[in-house]
């Protein structure tokens, strides 16, 4: 059986073999790095399925500011309109499918496809009259909405239409972001890594902090994660995370840690402990 979904096409029971083969604790068969269409499944299933995190509200804070994000091949435009709000749409003209923001961000007082002109209000909606030509009205030819949470200034975005459950996650977020003053965030820096390697590899990298007390020092100082490791480090940990709650919520900052486990829940706030 093949699935093709809008843009990419695996083979759906070839997946499904590979992941029979899978071994319960061991690592991953190779296809699962290297394969093109297993990668096409990993965006459909995985990326296209989950809340993603886009940028932060700072980067476009006066109305008519935009910037793009892309993952795979879904490109994004993130823009504040004339009311304040946030929002996102596919980065896909309505006429013939041209990019509408070619760019990283900008500023417009509408969005102009640079193909045929059509051209786009803040919130979205086309402007550009097509009833006499097309015998379709503009207003059913709008920019396709992308569905956008701001947890504190933070901006998630999902590509697909059913995306997985993110309100737990949403809601413990933003609780341990409204006291951060991120409304007032400026952008100061940005650094962009690229990584000859399958995306499993980084997160797989980003979950284990085996690595961390040699290559990141600085961050071992400030949490509590590689001292987990060692069952005799443990009630220090608990009493040190103990200290900092209640330090923390007798400042009305609620909880030090909103931690996952990876299990179902996927997201994670710490505080530091200094």
């Amino acid at each position: 059986m093949t699935t093709t979904s809008p843009v990419n096409e695996y083979d759906a029971t070839r997946i499904a073999k590979l992941k029979a083969g899978y071994v319960h604790g061991g690592p991953l068969q190779r296809e699962f790095y290297t394969s093109a269409e297993v990668f096409n499944a990993d965006l459909d299933r995985i990326w296209r399925r989950h809340w993603l995190y886009a940028g932060h509200a700072c980067q476009i804070p006066k109305a008519g500011d935009w910037m793009t994000w892309n993952v795979g091949s879904d490109t994004i435009v993130l823009m504040r309109g004339k009311d304040g709000d946030v929002r996102a749409f596919h980065n896909t003209c309505r006429h013939r499918g041209a990019r509408v923001c070619n760019g990283e961000h900008g500023n417009s007082r509408m969005l102009v496809c640079p193909y045929h002109a059509w051209t786009y209000e803040l919130d979205g909606r086309l402007r550009t009259p097509t009833e006499r030509e097309f015998g379709i009205h503009q207003s059913t030819l709008g920019l396709h909405p992308v569905a956008l949470m701001d947890l504190g200034d933070l901006l998630f975005v999902a590509l697909g239409p059913e995306p997985v459950s993110f309100d737990e996650g949403a809601a413990e977020i933003a609780a341990q972001m409204q006291h951060q003053g991120f409304e007032h965030a400026k952008l100061a820096h940005t650094i962009r890594y690229a990584v000859a390697a399958n995306w499993k590899l980084v997160f797989e990298n980003n979950r284990e902090c085996y690595h961390c007390d040699n290559a990141h020092p600085e961050y071992v100082k400030g949490t509590y994660d590689t001292a987990r490791f060692s069952e005799a480090n443990l009630p220090e940990v608990d009493r040190q995370t103990a200290l900092a709650n209640a330090r923390f919520e007798a400042l009305g900052l609620g909880q030090a840690v909103a931690a996952s486990d990876m299990t179902g829940r996927y997201w994670r706030v710490t505080r530091e402990r200094a």
